[in-house]
Formats: C-alpha cells, structure tokens, sequence
C-alpha cells in the first residue's frame, strides 16, 4: 500500500484532499463528515474496509488476526480443498 504519500507522490501533488465527495455520482450515501467538506474521507473508509477484511479472514476463511492485530494469519488450502460458490 502507497499511503497517503505515495499516492501524492505518485500524482506529483504535495497535499492531496482527504474528502471525498460521493455524492457527485450517487445518491442516498450517509453523509459520515457532517461538519466537514464532503460525505466521507478517505482514511474513514480504509477503516472500514480493513474491518470487512477482519470479517472475512476470521469468519469465512477459519483465519485469524495476529496478537499485534497488523497481520492475518490465513490457514493454507489446497486447490482441491476449496469448492467453487
């Protein structure tokens, strides 16, 4: 993952905007920043995706979060052991 400096160095931007503004697209997103410019930010989003990830790992793949909670720890499979959905 690049992180917020990569990705402005990546864009040669020094200070890229945090906001996002969803609703230039879509309709009906909660508004999660009301005090701020747009509906969400970025960093807020990450979290929730790490979260879903967390689910994933933990719920569906038998996995686990290390004691650091930085690392999943995903049990190996066999390509014979994994049914298609």
């Amino acid at each position: 993952m690049l992180g917020k400096e990569g990705i402005e160095s990546v864009f040669g931007q020094p200070s890229l905007s945090e906001a996002y503004r969803i609703t230039r697209t879509r309709r009906n997103f909660p508004d999660r920043t009301p005090n701020q410019i747009g509906e969400d930010t970025f960093p807020l989003m990450g979290d929730r995706g790490i979260q879903v990830i967390d689910r994933v790992v933990t719920e569906q793949m038998g996995g686990m979060l290390d004691a650091s909670g930085d690392n999943w720890l995903i049990p190996a499979y066999s390509l014979d052991q994994i049914s298609p959905p």
